[in-house]
């Protein structure tokens, strides 16, 4: 999935805050799943929290 995508972290450290975007490229697949299990690991790793509640997904497909 990685080999044609990217991950971007954005942060704003004054305001205790960071963005991760996760750019899937590979439209003959879906991703999302993978995608969504990238993003819990992530939020494991950068907050120790589980909660998933703060995540937003936008999904672009032909």
């Amino acid at each position: 999935m990685l080999a044609e995508s990217h991950i971007a972290l954005h942060f704003w450290p004054e305001a205790a805050k960071v963005t991760i975007d996760i750019h899937i490229c590979d439209y003959q697949t879906d991703n999302l799943e993978k995608g969504r299990f990238l993003a819990n690991i992530l939020t494991r790793e950068i907050s120790n929290d589980d909660s998933l509640e703060n995540w937003h997904y936008l999904s672009i497909s032909d």
